[in-house]
């Protein structure tokens, strides 16, 4: 079932909630609380804030855009003229609830569905890839998650499907896994061009070892705007 996470401070967000109405509800109370449940919960389809217009909040929003791209975030103001972060959606609190209801229908009627099976986050890392395990191309590695990764290439390396071999690059070591190679994408606002590869046949402890690196760098960005978090060690 999908997700709606509601962050509120006055508003009753029932009357949204019930326009997908094979959504659950999911309500937090402080940004902390909502940074947690959105590295955690799986099958988010969208945020609906209403908090003070804060410089935290600010902050906030636009490391919740950097961090999930593709997630929509709908915010509700009671000023038209409150600027919000690029990639934000705007629902104006002071509109009658009918009239509200009619534009946030309209908005999930067009927004994308945030499809992820593993939390990833965009260090970036150092990679290779080969295809006969003797001949290794580098490349940088995007997105990564326990699940797979993103890889910035400019050509085209093999059609979607081939078996590839991967090495990843940390601090303190370096990973070796078999991965599928997915189709090619061009370059958006968030990722260049590249290809993304789904892992195989990963240990369980190197799932779990990547899952909480991603879950730890992720909560540093949400909860402190403008921190980088560095090459992160990897356990397994």
């Amino acid at each position: 079932m999908s997700k709606i996470i509601t962050c509120m401070s006055t508003f009753d967000p029932a009357p949204l909630v019930a326009c997908l109405p094979n959504a659950e509800e999911v309500p937090v109370h402080s940004l902390h609380d909502l940074a947690v449940r959105l590295v955690d919960e799986q099958d988010v389809r969208i945020v609906i804030i209403q908090l003070p217009m804060t410089e935290e909040l600010r902050g906030f929003l636009r490391a919740l855009k950097t961090s999930f791209p593709r997630l929509d975030v709908v915010v509700i103001t009671g000023n038209a003229e409150t600027k919000l972060p690029p990639g934000i959606l705007r629902l104006n609190g002071r509109m009658e609830l009918q009239e509200m209801c009619a534009i946030f229908r309209a908005i999930c009627g067009i927004i994308a569905r945030e499809q992820r099976d593993k939390a990833r986050f965009d260090w970036p890392l150092k990679g290779h890839v080969s295809l006969d395990g003797d001949t290794w191309e580098p490349l940088s590695v995007r997105s990564l998650s326990a699940s797979g990764a993103f890889l910035q290439y400019e050509g085209s390396l093999a059609e979607s499907g081939t078996v590839a071999e991967l090495r990843l690059e940390f601090q303190n070591s370096m990973l070796r896994t078999s991965c599928e190679i997915l189709d090619t994408r061009p370059p958006t606002a968030s990722l260049p061009r590249g290809f993304g590869v789904r892992f195989i046949g990963l240990p369980h402890a190197t799932v779990r070892s990547i899952d909480t690196i991603v879950r730890d760098a992720l909560l540093t960005t949400l909860l402190q705007p403008g921190a980088e978090p560095g090459i992160p060690t990897l356990v397994t």
